[in-house]
């Protein structure tokens, strides 16, 4: 067990603080995700995100490799470590945000029904409303009519 937490420590090391930044958004997600109230929208924004951080992680790693060619000449050893770092973040975005996509299929199915049946919640509420205005217009229409009535009863 310890081996395996000290080979995830020196993994997410490998890719730097941007790593570290998709380690953090995958925890922020597990916990949005679980949680009853979540954002539907802001997940999926944050899900599509993960593969960026990634990819400026690769800019990262990318500019590491070029500024170890400059100064090393033709040493290939110094550009493994960046080009190492540029592999790592973007294995590590794509890899979580594909877990998560998996993860969030399902709950989207909820998600649709539940919004759904507000709408229909929403609508017969409007209907309810409209029969409510309806029954009042024929109330005084029928009171307007009664008046009438009576006025023309008096003249005649």
């Amino acid at each position: 067990m310890i081996d395996y937490f000290e080979f995830c420590c020196n993994w997410w090391s490998m890719g730097g603080t941007m790593n570290y930044v998709i380690l953090a958004s995958t925890f922020f997600i597990g916990f949005m995700m679980w949680n009853k109230d979540y954002s539907f929208g802001f997940v999926n924004c944050m899900i599509g995100v993960l593969p960026l951080l990634g990819l400026t992680g690769t800019v990262i790693g990318m500019i590491e490799t070029f500024n170890a060619l400059m100064h090393t000449g033709n040493d290939i050893n110094s550009l493994s470590p960046g080009i190492n770092k540029a592999m790592i973040t973007t294995s590590s975005g794509l890899a979580i945000s594909f877990i998560a996509l998996c993860l969030i299929a399902p709950r989207g199915g909820e998600e649709l029904n539940k919004f759904i049946e507000e709408q229909k919640e929403l609508i017969d509420n409007l209907k309810n409303e409209e029969d409510k205005r309806t029954e009042v217009k024929a109330e005084s229409v029928d009171q307007i009519q009664y008046r009438l009535e009576g006025a023309q009863a008096q003249e005649g």
